[in-house]
């Protein structure tokens, strides 16, 4: 709501009362969001808190939905005449939906579609039934039978020909075979035999050079296990040179570390002492440049800058506060945002000024204090650090004296590490030559023992030859005696004519083979051809079924459209019944005149109202102003009571819109006398004072100051 403060939230509650029993409804609306939140109760009792449980349940208790409440028992503000207002053609779509006759039509229409299709698919059927019929299917498949049967029998025989030719052509296949296989076996034993003496050849070559190799010598495997045991005594022997020499270095090595710390630590010492003098001088300025009680001095600085902080965040915030009021001026209307007291917009101006003066004079204050604050935080931090130099100043000083004599001790100890690393070095020097001679003692050891392993090696190697060749001796008189039997086997065989009589068996039977798959691949297409046209023939006996089926389907639908029609016009004309009736009741009570003595709806294509007067019945468009909306009231209370017959209600929004004064007079009195006859309870909302007369339930008046832009109130009369 927007008056008289804009608002982001409302609420909205009714009560009433139906069946003896009293409900109260409650919703709370949000902008931009619509309902948040609502409940129903009962006599009290909770019945349903979300949103849309609550419309349900509206629904349920009244026995009626929105769009019937608003066509049916809600008249809206100036559309009494509502029903007239519809276009002719559109009135009997929007009625029958109040019935709920659309859903016949509804379902006429779908059954039409679905018959119409099926009525198309059963047409289709019949001509692919006409056709598959000039095809003779029948006949086909009695000749492709007697085809398929002669074709097996013509390829049974050509496979037991094809039996006897693999008979013939696997023995001459296996004769082949184990003749080539035995000429492999002797061509391999021939080679094995000639390689067997080449090895054999060799093997005495090596033998005798290496007896030769040998001739003299004396070796054995206890001769060469002594020589390494004395081999690996003299390395243990050189490793401990090798570790005590590294020892001596690595005390040579952190002595002379020493030495270079100690050197570092004079130097370092030395030029401390020379800067002494200099420090001194230092001090004796710092003593006067300080004075007594630094430590007071600086405290006083430093409460200096806290006193000018505080000035300045006052000053800060009282900027803010000017800005603030500043801007609160601005996007004030006609009242101060102070006192609330009209200004003038010269006023306003003027005090915008005065603010924004009042900002600048500020500003130059701030400017001023921060200068004041940065020089003393300079002054006070320039004194702190002199403060922090004299105190390191002093210390330095007087840790002198303990300096000079560190450097004496120090210098002490660099003469005596000199003296022991002297010793050590001409210690390792001696170990070093020792360490040369074990050495080049060990190299001529190792290559002895070296000589001695491949000699023994030599020995071994001779007498695994000279086996070697005993065996090979052995395997290539065995070899001469497989050779001697392979010849046998072969003699008086004639190898390339038992390879031409094969290679005529193959011919005949890949040539047999290729007669027996292409009889195949025949027989396969004759079947295929076979099971599709008896496919054809089943679909010919399905297509005849499902077409006898759609008939059947299609005279049902027939039917079934038939009866929606009839019992829609039914129900309409049964609705025109009680609408009238209940018009014809109600029009002598509120008519006041005898110019129309009757009422009522007809359907001409679409529903009419019509009035009967001294000339006929007339369309209830053409009367004037006042009879049409006596005649649409009528309309109404008839919808009302026949739509919602349980509730007997009636709300009208500005109902005299289109009444002369006589008819509303009439009208009045019609509510005040007659109406409780026909309606149990009525809701008016007009603007038409006069109406108040004859109202004789519950009378609101809803009023607001304007002038002080007020809330509107409710005000109930007697």
């Amino acid at each position: 709501m927007d008056k008289p403060q804009k608002k982001d939230e409302a609420s909205v509650e009714v009560e009433f009362g139906l069946y003896g029993k009293k409900y109260m409804v409650r919703r709370e609306i949000e902008r931009g969001k619509g309902t948040t939140s609502a409940e129903i109760r009962e006599d009290g009792k909770l019945l349903e808190v979300n949103p849309q449980g609550v419309t349900r349940e509206v629904e349920r208790i009244l026995q009626m939905d929105y769009d019937l409440f608003q066509r049916a028992v809600y008249s809206e503000q100036n559309s009494l005449d509502y029903f007239l207002q519809i276009p002719k053609g559109m009135r009997m779509k929007q009625i029958d939906a109040m019935l709920k006759l659309d859903r016949y039509e509804k379902a006429r229409e779908a059954g039409v579609s679905i018959r119409n299709r099926i009525l198309e698919r059963r047409k289709e059927m019949l001509r692919l039934i006409e056709g598959m019929k000039e095809r003779k299917l029948d006949e086909k498949i009695t000749e492709l039978d007697k085809e398929i049967k002669k074709m097996e029998v013509e390829k049974y025989e050509l496979e037991e020909g094809m039996i006897a030719i693999e008979k013939e052509r696997k023995k001459l296949s296996e004769s082949v075979i184990k003749y080539e296989a035995n000429h492999d076996l002797l061509n391999e034993a021939v080679k094995k035999s000639e390689s067997l003496a080449s090895r054999i050849s060799e093997m005495k070559r090596r033998i005798d050079s290496k007896k030769l190799k040998m001739k003299g010598t004396k070796i054995s495997a206890e001769i060469l296990k002594r020589m390494a045991g004395d081999i690996v005594k003299l390395e243990v022997k050189l490793d401990e040179r090798e570790n005590g020499i590294r020892i001596l270095r690595d005390s040579v090595s952190s002595k002379n570390s020493r030495m270079l710390f100690l050197r570092d630590q004079i130097k370092e010492a030395k030029l401390k002492i020379s800067a002494s003098r200099e420090n001194e001088l230092k001090l004796k300025k710092l003593e006067k440049l300080l004075g007594d009680e630094p430590d007071k001095k600086i405290g006083v600085m430093l409460d200096n800058v806290e006193a000018l902080k505080k000035k300045l965040y006052s000053m800060m915030a009282e900027k803010n506060e000017v800005e603030k009021s500043l801007d609160e001026l601005k996007e004030a209307g006609e009242k101060c945002p102070v006192c609330e007291s009209r200004i003038t917009e010269e006023k306003k101006k003027g005090l915008i000024d005065h603010r924004l003066r009042h900002i600048g004079d500020i500003d130059l204050r701030i400017h001023e204090v921060k200068e004041r604050l940065a020089k003393e935080n300079s002054k006070a931090e320039e004194f702190r650090k002199s403060v922090l130099e004299y105190a390191e100043l002093k210390r330095d000083l007087k840790d002198l004296d303990s300096l000079k004599e560190k450097i004496i001790d120090d210098d002490e100890k660099i003469t005596l590490l000199m003296k022991e690393v002297k010793g050590i070095v001409h210690e390792i020097r001696k170990k070093e030559k020792d360490e040369k001679n074990l050495r080049l003692l060990l190299e001529k050891m190792r290559l002895r023992a070296s000589k001695a392993g491949d000699m023994l090696k030599d020995k071994e190697e001779l007498d695994i030859l000279a086996k070697e060749k005993r065996e090979l001796r052995k395997e290539l008189t065995g070899l001469a005696k497989q050779i001697k039997v392979f010849e046998k086997k072969l003699h008086g065989k004639d190898i390339k004519s038992m390879r031409l009589q094969l290679q005529e068996a193959n011919r005949k039977s890949g040539s047999m083979e290729t007669k027996i798959r292409d009889m195949a691949e025949m027989l396969k297409d004759k079947k295929s051809v076979y099971r599709e046209v008896e496919e054809q023939a089943a679909t010919l006996a399905r297509y005849r079924k499902d077409s006898e089926r759609y008939g059947k389907i299609t005279d049902s639908m027939d039917i079934f459209i038939s009866v929606l029609r009839s019992t829609q016009d039914h129900l309409r004309d049964e609705f025109l019944r009680n609408v009238n009736s209940v018009m014809n009741d109600v029009w002598d009570e509120l008519y006041p005149y005898g110019d129309f003595s009757e009422i009522r709806m007809l359907v001409d294509k679409d529903y009419v109202l019509q009035l009967r007067g001294s000339k006929g019945w007339m369309n209830a468009e053409i009367v004037s102003g006042g009879e049409r909306s006596l005649a649409c009231l009528a309309l109404r209370i008839a919808f009302s009571l026949s739509f919602t017959p349980n509730l007997r209600w009636l709300i009208l929004d500005e109902p005299t819109h289109n009444l002369d004064a006589n008819a509303i007079e009439h009208f009045g009195s019609v509510l005040k006398d007659r109406m409780e006859n026909i309606i149990e309870q009525v809701f008016l909302i007009t603007h038409e004072e006069r109406l108040s007369d004859y109202i004789t339930g519950y009378t609101y008046k809803l009023e607001r100051d304007k002038e002080a832009d007020g809330v509107t109130k409710i005000v109930e009369y007697s």
